[in-house]
């Protein structure tokens, strides 16, 4: 292996003697899992956001992190891309199919903007949540793969580094709590109030 190959594969997994963090954003399973659930999904912006980040300061790219974060589905493919392109350089075997899930995702996010339009006004609130979680349980798989793939690419499977709430998760973790409790709500007692008019 030339050194400079030696080289991207270090900065890769975070072992460059002028970098002491990983290349892209490592968090344990279970806190990415709790954020991105509470927050019905909108824990992607930030972790896309702070992938970016990471890969900007670690490569020197000139890629615009903020822009990124926010409009997450349209860099999705790429930043997978740069993800397998870290494991297969580095060696590290480790089968995440990250084409399938970046269609995947791309895929729901598409329907669960259009499907609405497609909904009677106003729709079942049964029908709408059972679309959400759907749409939800999908998402949350697919970015799961990719965690479990950035963590490995770092050297640390289990996101240890990254397993502590901060205040600010917690606030998160407050307000995405307020939100599923009117969801289940208005699921159990949606009808009530609605009369044949």
């Amino acid at each position: 292996m030339c050194d400079e190959n030696k080289h991207d594969v270090l900065l890769f997994k975070g072992e460059s003697a002028t970098s002491s963090h990983a290349d892209l954003y490592v968090v344990s399973i279970n806190k990415f899992l709790i954020l991105f659930v509470i927050t019905i999904g909108g824990y992607a912006v930030y972790w896309s956001y702070r992938n970016w980040v990471f890969y900007r300061d670690a490569r020197g790219a000139e890629v615009t992190p903020f822009m990124r974060g926010i409009f997450w589905p349209f860099f999705i493919m790429p930043l997978f891309e740069r993800i397998n392109a870290g494991l297969q350089t580095s060696g590290e075997v480790y089968r995440w199919y990250p084409t399938l899930r970046g269609v995947s995702l791309i895929g729901v996010t598409v329907l669960s903007f259009i499907a609405p339009l497609f909904l009677d006004a106003p729709a079942d609130p049964r029908l709408a949540f059972a679309i959400s979680a759907t749409t939800l349980a999908v998402t949350t798989t697919c970015f799961i793969g990719a965690q479990r793939a950035i963590n490995r690419l770092a050297g640390d499977p289990e996101g240890t580094s990254n397993r502590e709430f901060t205040t600010a998760n917690i606030v998160w973790i407050m307000l995405g709590g307020v939100y599923w409790v009117v969801a289940f709500g208005i699921m159990l007692f949606g009808d009530v109030g609605y009369g044949d008019v």
